[in-house]
């Protein structure tokens, strides 16, 4: 028997893949407990050089429609990200590595599911997912055919404080809903936020905060199938995962990176 696939995770803050360079914002050094970050598999490490790739021509497009220059560098950071983490898990040059979308519901690239594709021959190399939270980013490296969904939340924002006994507990109930939504390609409208996608334009982040006193879909104790809670280790933040494998595929193991660059000594 074959050995299970592995899915592969990598958690970073995102202003180590801006170009402001690699010191952690505010927001990042909050959500790190005693700065320490995360390694469990030092045989896969993403590059203490932070090694990122560049953007592809779809990236530079997409980026280049953000009317926010906040927004599109962390636009650019997410997708820096995901490069740095596919090089570390298919052992390739991030280099090598473009990021390009396909949205299942209205069959057009340029938004919905990650894939990491081969450069210079347009295969697809890897699934991917990646969500944001408190100035981190997630990103899910997953074996191409794959379907995978992460989400990213920071249980100490005060839009989770909302809810009361007999519910599930609201970071996780909407981290949850969001990383299943993912997976199945799909996505997830808040509450309290208007019923409509995120434009090319938008903050890429804000589509997934909740107004001001909302519950984030959180509800009575009722399990979302599929989605399994992670704490990020090192840190406050949880994350949920949702992979779905193809019809004959079997469960995978998950692995976050190691990312020595992160490390306290």
């Amino acid at each position: 028997m074959s050995a299970p696939a592995t899915l592969w995770l990598l958690a970073a803050p995102l202003s180590r893949f801006t170009a402001g360079g690699p010191g952690a914002g505010a927001e990042a050094r909050g959500a790190a407990h005693g700065g320490a970050a995360f390694g469990t598999d030092p045989r896969r490490s993403v590059s203490p050089a932070g090694e990122r790739g560049a953007p592809g021509p779809a990236e530079r497009e997409r980026a280049a429609a953000f009317t926010s220059p906040a927004a599109r560098e962390r636009f650019l950071a997410g997708r820096a990200l995901l490069r740095a983490a596919g090089s570390a898990a298919l052992g390739v040059p991030a280099a090598r590595l473009r990021v390009v979308s396909f949205c299942p519901r209205c069959g057009e690239g340029g938004h919905g599911a990650p894939t990491l594709v081969d450069a210079a021959t347009g295969a697809a190399l890897a699934a991917a997912s990646l969500s944001r939270a408190a100035g981190w980013g997630l990103a899910a490296v997953a074996p191409a055919g794959w379907r995978v969904g992460v989400d990213l939340v920071d249980p100490e924002d005060p839009a989770f404080k909302a809810g009361g006994p007999g519910y599930v507990a609201p970071a996780e109930a909407w981290a949850r809903g969001e990383a299943v939504g993912k997976a199945r390609g799909e996505g997830l409208v808040p509450v309290g936020l208007p019923d409509a996608a995120a434009g090319a334009g938008a903050d890429p982040g804000a589509a997934g905060r909740p107004a001001p006193g909302g519950t984030r879909g959180a509800g009575r104790a009722r399990a979302v199938p599929d989605a399994v809670v992670h704490r990020v280790p090192g840190t406050r933040l949880l994350c949920a995962l949702s992979a779905a494998p193809p019809p004959e595929g079997e469960a995978p193991r998950v692995k976050w990176l190691s990312d020595p660059a992160f490390r306290t000594h």
